[in-house]
């Protein structure tokens, strides 16, 4: 918002994008009105929930209804329980039970003003960067994310041994048949491209899925990804064969050139 004021150019998606984006509870109207807008053939699916504000929990009397969670969110428990905004899986729980979820719901409330509660996806667990504005987007290879223990939660991402990633993700992983491997994959790369342009994101982003066996069901977009050595973005580019510093570089210029143009 800052750069937009001070008509400074930047990488990256317009602070519009990247509020609807950081809104986790978003992915569902953004996704519906792209389709209506758009009439494309729908691609992306994600998990159904709710989302709750911390104030009808202290004051509205929702902790007294969590027992209504099971028959809310299709399938019932497990159930994932997570802040509407926030990144790096901080505050995401999963949850099995009825027991465990105040507990689950209490400390997602501590890193944020809203709690999202939604279906719990297994399957295989990738990341999918995309470089590109609207139609002239396309996606890097999927890198698949394998934690060791438990899921790719915020202890994970810390450790330096806990999770494996295979880049571009593993044939195996979708199909014993390497010809529908190979056609998942480029579903799941549609899925994610459809998701990007829905929420209309800029230069770069990443959209995080999982591959359930039957669908991609996708939950977040983050349009600031990492660049650290152990970072998804940089290694999508290398298994693309993209140099990241002259992606960098291709993406300075293309802002300084869009910004030479106001």
């Amino acid at each position: 918002s800052l750069l937009e004021f001070l008509d400074i150019p930047f990488v990256g998606s317009p602070a519009s994008v990247c509020r609807s984006t950081w809104n986790k509870d978003s992915l569902h109207t953004t996704m519906e009105t792209y389709r209506a807008m758009t009439g494309d053939a729908p691609v992306a699916s994600w998990p159904q929930g709710i989302c709750i504000a911390r104030d009808a929990f202290k004051d509205m009397g929702a902790a007294t209804a969590l027992d209504l969670v099971k028959d809310r969110v299709i399938g019932g428990f497990p159930v994932a329980v997570k802040p509407a905004h926030g990144g790096s899986a901080l505050g995401v729980h999963r949850v099995d039970c009825q027991d465990d979820l105040g507990e689950a719901i209490l400390d997602a409330l501590s890193f944020d003003e809203h709690v999202v509660i939604e279906q719990w996806v297994e399957g295989v667990e990738m990341a999918v960067s995309v470089l590109g504005t609207g139609w002239d987007a396309h996606a890097l290879p999927p890198v698949e994310i394998v934690a060791r223990e438990g899921f790719y939660d915020a202890a994970a991402r810390m450790a330096d041994d806990a999770v494996e990633f295979f880049c571009p993700v593993r044939d195996e992983s979708l199909s014993p048949n390497a010809a529908d491997a190979q056609a998942i994959r480029a579903e799941i790369e549609r899925a994610a491209l459809e998701v990007y342009r829905a929420y209309s994101v800029r230069d770069l982003g990443r959209v995080d899925l999982i591959w359930d066996g039957g669908a991609a069901r996708c939950f977040e977009v983050d349009v600031s990804p990492g660049m650290t050595e152990r970072s998804l973005f940089p290694m999508a580019c290398a298994a693309a064969g993209l140099s990241l510093p002259a992606v960098l570089d291709t993406l300075v210029n293309e802002a300084y050139a869009r910004g030479a143009c106001f």
